[in-house]
């Protein structure tokens, strides 16, 4: 393999945007950096549209020889713009800082360079920030400096805790150039955030988290984190760690916070999983013609019959255009089903993870029946939808978040002369709204997710479903407290019962701890066995949202009443191991409380039911509500000591003495 040269030691990738106020002070902070090396600052606007370009050609001017601006033409969005930054520059190594942060520590550079030219292991070098909140000017130190007690010098990281902990920050980083080489899915992915990219950089070593502080975030209200709220931040992290995962689906760790971002996203707005009330509409029978699987998650929420073929599939915008516009045209013609080499769209469509599905055309349009493994179940899906169609009552939903350089189907879309039509569009790409002629019957969401049956429940958070189905009209909700009006009554679940078997193993997991715990069903004894390594407070833990939730149900276990706070745990284990736990409950401004037990359980080798008692824990109105709201169980094996050995779980119960009673007698 030949060694790559570079001209300059070092680059300092900075990106801009409307950071007028700020970046002078970036600036300065890189170029009063104390070391002999030869470097360049390369400044990418993505197109300011304050001051912030003229200030750099000012700097440039005085800094010729250091100072490149990359002044954009067009609007690339930060992930393109963080992208092409990153490639633009010539150094061995490169430095991260963005145009709102600034560098505090004078040998900074000097000292990451130092480390990375003495460990050629190490591809990534980051320390210690500190955040500065613009609005109440107080500092406050970065997220986790718990780490750094007992490792005064600093510590490696890998794949394998990098999202939990998120050790870095664009301005902490400094990394090889070369570990750039070979990662062409960045260009593919729209997601590549400077996260997305730092992940993917370990797959070429390690990374080490210096114990010195050498920058400060600034977090102020024109921030681009700053001003999402915290769905919106939660839904771009899910969806950058989703595109890696399709990338590198094979990656133990990066397999496991997947799994745990998918196990949390619908605790962020649950309340909005309800049933929705079917007495709020005028006309009943309506048909849903969607291009993903969102017109079938409104047939389940009002538990009505789906009275539409548009059910487990996925449809391009072009396509869906051409479909909406002639739809009796297209409904009629024969399904004929192609090879997946025929697609014109399945390279651009990586949400399957490489499994195959069926893919019908109706004339010149495809339909990709992505939730079928046949094409016969497939056709019959269709073919009994289609018999089923409301033809006077139909409404057309495409969603527009799916796909990139889709702003000529957008208007397309707006501009064909239907009735009972919306087009959603997620906030992180809002940027395409400059160039939309038409913005009626457009909802932009704050909160989007690609997989329908956790998109769903959160659009009705923005978009007033039960107005389109009655009037045809895309709207707003203008009013959050009508929100409680389109719901359901939903039934209370005062207590929780379930025996443990292979079904719903999943319910468990270890997904923060999972070199701590093993969790394996045993499907011949029916139970689950736990194997656990650990040390200190690790735990695993029993969440209470089926992953099939039937709407039905509330989503929350309710023990607000003292007599219900009981909880009985069916095991058995190693005896010289003791078990204590954690109830989990969730606020009204959806934040999560841990509620601890004073009780300490004994574990023993024969089955024993160890009973957690709650009924001691304060009453008041908050504290009630809050135990109305039970979202999940931790359990703690010999908790704050290191420990090793083996455990079996049968059943768990939470509720009152008398109703456990009645189940086990």
């Amino acid at each position: 393999m030949m060694i790559q040269s570079y001209p300059l030691k070092f680059s300092v990738a900075m990106t801009t945007y409307n950071h007028e106020k700020y970046i002078a002070k970036a600036l300065d902070s890189i170029i009063s950096q104390n070391h002999d090396y030869k470097y360049e600052i390369v400044v990418s606007d993505d197109c300011s549209t304050d001051n912030t370009r003229e200030i750099i050609k000012s700097y440039q001017k005085k800094y010729p020889e250091i100072i490149r601006p990359i002044l954009n033409e067009k609007n690339l969005g930060v992930s393109k713009n963080c992208l092409h930054n990153f490639r633009s520059c010539t150094g061995e190594y490169i430095a991260t800082l963005d145009g709102d942060d600034y560098w505090t520590d004078p040998d900074k550079i000097k000292k990451q360079i130092r480390f990375l030219d003495e460990n050629p292991q190490y591809v990534i070098s980051c320390h210690r920030y500190k955040r500065f909140y613009t609005d109440t000017q107080k500092y406050e130190e970065d997220l986790h400096p718990e780490l750094f007690i007992d490792k005064p010098e600093g510590f490696e990281f890998g794949q394998e805790n990098y999202f939990e902990k998120w050790l870095t920050q664009t301005l902490t980083m400094v990394f090889r150039n070369s570990a750039m080489q070979d990662t062409q899915h960045f260009e593919k992915n729209r997601y590549c955030w400077d996260t997305q990219i730092f992940w993917t950089l370990l797959n070429k070593g390690k990374g080490y988290v210096h114990n010195f502080f050498g920058g400060v975030y600034l977090i102020h209200s024109g921030g681009v984190w700053s001003k999402h709220i915290d769905q919106q931040k939660y839904s771009l992290n899910y969806l950058s760690i989703e595109e890696l995962y399709r990338d590198f689906h094979e990656n133990i760790h990066l397999k496991r916070i997947y799994n745990l971002y998918r196990k949390n996203l619908p605790w962020i707005k649950s309340e909005f999983r309800k049933p929705l009330n079917p007495d709020s509409l005028n006309n009943k029978q309506f048909t849903i013609v969607s291009d993903d699987n969102w017109g079938e998650e409104l047939y389940k929420a009002f538990n009505f019959p789906k009275l539409t073929p548009f059910i487990g599939i996925r449809i391009y915008n072009k396509d869906f255009v051409k479909l909406t516009e002639r739809f009796s045209y297209y409904i009629n013609k024969e399904i004929k089903f192609i090879d997946l080499s025929e697609s014109n769209n399945i390279h651009d469509f990586r949400h399957t993870y490489g499994v195959q599905y069926p893919i019908g055309k109706l004339d010149d349009i495809e339909i990709h029946f992505t939730k079928f493994r046949s094409e016969k179940d497939a056709l019959k899906s269709w073919e009994e939808g289609k018999i089923k169609i409301v033809w006077d009552n139909i409404y057309f939903k495409m969603d527009a978040s799916h796909e990139e350089d889709n702003t000529n189907e957008i208007n397309n879309f707006q501009n064909i002369p239907v009735k009972n039509k919306v087009c959603f569009l997620k906030y992180h790409d809002k940027n395409k709204l400059k160039e939309l002629i038409n913005k009626e019957n457009f909802i932009l969401m704050d909160f989007w997710n690609p997989e329908s049956e956790i998109f769903f429940p959160y659009s009705l958070s923005t978009f007033d479903v039960i107005n389109w189905l009655n009037n045809g009209k895309a709207q707003y909700y203008q009013d959050q407290a009508s929100l409680t009006k389109i719901f359901s009554p939903v039934q209370k679940r005062y207590y929780y019962f379930n025996e443990f078997d292979t079904g719903n193993a999943d319910l468990l997991d270890a997904d923060l701890y999972s070199n701590a715990y093993k969790i394996k069903s045993d499907a011949d004894n029916e139970i689950i066995t736990i194997s656990y390594n650990k040390d200190d407070d690790e735990y695993f833990r029993l969440s209470l949202q089926e992953s099939e939730h039937p709407l039905s149900l509330d989503l929350y276990i309710d023990l607000s009443q003292k007599e219900n706070r009981h909880i009985m745990i069916l095991m058995s284990g190693n005896n010289s191991a003791s078990l204590t736990m954690d109830i989990v409950a969730r606020d009204e401004n959806e934040n999560d409380f841990s509620i601890k037990s004073l009780t300490k359980a004994n574990i023993e080798q024969d089955y024993q039911w160890l009973h957690f008692d709650f009924t001691s824990l304060p009453e008041d109105q908050n504290f009630n509500f809050l135990m109305s709201r039970i979202k999940s169980f931790c359990f703690y094996i010999n908790e704050g000591e290191k420990a090793e050995g083996k455990i079996n779980l049968l059943a768990f119960f939470a509720g009152s003495i008398n109703k456990f009673k009645e189940l086990i007698d």
